[in-house]
């Protein structure tokens, strides 16, 4: 049995394989980093970059919701990141020229805000975007 979801669900999955004796694997989520060291084509990161914390608004269990940039690099991405994400067509995901469109629920939305501010209160940066849009309140990375 092989599982990818939230832990609730994993937990319960895993006590029945447990009391069937099947074989069963979770994969319960994490914050799937993407590393980029100084090597790497910067432009094509920074794609990558984009489309893996864009796709379906990053609501996936494989969202690359965090980035590991080597020092020689990291302003420099940061830079070109934060240019191609204020540059995403955000609106009604019904359009065909949309790239980014709403978040599932309220509930969604406000749990991403209070990521976005954790991390400001533990002193990580902000390089893009913020509160002023109805549809997407933060195109904002922070590291």
């Amino acid at each position: 049995m092989a599982f990818t979801g939230e832990t609730a669900t994993g937990r319960l999955i895993l006590q029945y394989a447990a009391e069937n004796i099947v074989p069963a694997t979770v994969e319960l989520g994490g914050k799937s980093p993407q590393i980029v060291f100084p090597d790497a084509d910067i432009d094509r990161a920074v794609e990558g970059a984009v489309n893996g914390i864009c796709q379906c608004q990053g609501e996936v269990c494989f969202a690359g919701s965090r980035l590991f940039l080597h020092r020689d690099i990291h302003d420099a991405f940061l830079e070109k990141l934060a240019a191609k994400m204020s540059a995403l067509n955000v609106g009604d995901p019904m359009k065909e020229e949309t790239q980014v469109g709403s978040l599932i629920s309220r509930e969604q939305l406000d749990r991403v805000l209070s990521y976005i501010e954790t991390g400001k209160g533990k002193g990580r940066g902000w390089c893009a975007g913020g509160r002023g849009r109805t549809i997407r309140p933060s195109r904002a990375a922070s590291f």
